[in-house]
């Protein structure tokens, strides 16, 4: 199954702990052109110029790829960046607060991964990709042969023997302990010893990985070993573009987050949303909720295992509560999706009102035409109260991780941001230079 393996990382210079949170980004795909530019004012060796760099007047020869390469060449140089003597494997602990107050940990390691195809049932998806972030990505990569964020995966790990591994490991003081942007805590420990790399390779080497985020990156990266292997002619696939640089986190670990999204309609020409409640009736039983904005993660929560999808909110002024009245319906749209798609909330959302009632198919859903997405309930209902563009919008409750493992499982791919896996990792711990 899983092969692990350690790495020579390359990191940050230790007289740069200090400045650690100035250096490191979130993931490249969450990053807005307003963050983009703030990162850059941040620091000049924020990790941004090489992994999501500014566009500058951009040719052929000189645009944000090129620069990414002469940066992380010239910081190498500088000995701004240096690489680690020995391999490692490095365990990566987030901690974060949620709504409410909740204080919660997350730990997991990063390390090197081998590609293998999906078809293989070894590394998992549950996203589809759309070609524009991976030609981007894979430019990236034929320019500087570096992975600069980690793929975030998740494994099983009921009898917690790596979890065990981890926890020795984490009693003592972290390489990296700082505190980012947003108040998640943030904290860096590298394995160097033999046995215990081994123990992580060996109990990992029977694990499926699910990706969680990263399902670009990964696609990008089998794009680039096969490409590799044209060139080289080296296709005994233990060449260093055979791996991918990988955090893996255990299902079971009690961290593990993923927030909802949910869907606010917009810009959809003559849409009366009387008819449209009066359609949705028809297949849902409509519950009028006397609530506000602030109260409906409550309403979310007490409906967390019933058959309740989701909410709508509907007229600038109320909620609605939509019960299924009865999967045959949704057996009827879906006819073609295996069992644990259909039970998923954004599927019962998609097929029977976005795209159906709605007339939004998939592909306009991925353009973001006629939907955008939030992750703050609070936002999507101002965004309706303030009229413009926006008509409604639907509240939907998080996706559970043992659904995100039985669509990958059923070799099925769920509707876009259907999860948001909670904290983000951020790029700039650690690099993988082949």
């Amino acid at each position: 199954m899983a092969q692990i393996k350690a790495f020579n990382g390359i990191r940050y210079n230790e007289q740069y702990n200090e400045d650690i949170a100035k250096l490191t980004a979130p993931p490249y795909d969450v990053i807005s052109e307003q963050q983009q530019k703030a990162l850059y004012d941040i620091h000049p060796y924020n990790v941004i110029r090489l992994e999501y760099g500014l566009t500058q007047g951009d040719n052929e020869t000189d645009n944000r790829y090129t620069r990414a390469a002469e940066y992380l060449e010239q910081w190498l140089q500088d000995g701004i960046l240096a690489q680690d003597k020995s391999p490692a494997i490095y365990v990566y602990q987030q901690s974060f607060t949620l709504d409410g107050g909740r204080r919660l940990t997350r730990t997991g390691f990063i390390s090197l991964v081998k590609l293998e195809e999906f078809s293989k049932g070894i590394v998992l998806p549950h996203e589809y990709t759309l070609s524009k972030p991976k030609t981007d990505r894979l430019n990236l990569m034929r320019a500087c042969k570096a992975n600069f964020s980690q793929i975030f995966s998740l494994y099983e790990d009921s009898d917690a023997k790596v979890s065990r591994i981890l926890e020795g490991i984490i009693r003592q003081p972290a390489d990296m302990d700082f505190i980012d942007d947003e108040g998640i805590s943030n904290r860096l420990w590298s394995i160097y010893d033999q046995d215990a790399i081994k123990a992580i390779q060996h109990t990992m080497a029977d694990k499926q990985l699910f990706i969680a985020d990263g399902h670009h990156r990964y696609e990008t990266a089998l794009n680039f070993r096969d490409e590799m292997r044209m060139i080289t002619g080296k296709s005994d696939g233990e060449q260093p573009f055979d791996y991918v640089m990988m955090m893996m986190v255990a299902m079971e670990d009690p961290g593990l987050v993923i927030l909802p999204t949910h869907r606010i309609i917009k810009n959809i020409k003559g849409l009366d949303k009387d008819t449209l409640l009066t359609d949705i009736a028809s297949e849902f039983d409509v519950q009028a909720l006397n609530v506000c904005s602030c109260e409906v993660s409550t309403v979310i929560a007490q409906h967390e295992t019933d058959e309740m999808p989701f909410f709508i909110y509907y007229d600038g002024r109320r909620f609605y509560a939509l019960q299924l009245k009865s999967w045959a319906d949704v057996d009827k749209a879906l006819p073609d999706k295996p069992r644990a798609y259909k039970q998923l909330d954004v599927s019962v959302l998609h097929s029977l009102i976005i795209n159906r009632l709605l007339k939004i198919d998939e592909y306009s859903a991925a353009q973001q035409t006629y939907i955008t997405y939030t992750r703050d309930i609070s936002e999507a209902v101002e965004t309706v109260k303030d009229g413009d563009d926006a008509q409604l919008a639907f509240i939907l409750r998080p996706t559970k991780i043992e659904q995100v493992k039985a669509v990958a499982l059923a070799g099925e791919k769920m509707p876009q941001k259907s999860t948001y896996f909670y904290p983000k990792l951020l790029t700039g711990l650690v690099i993988y230079k082949f």
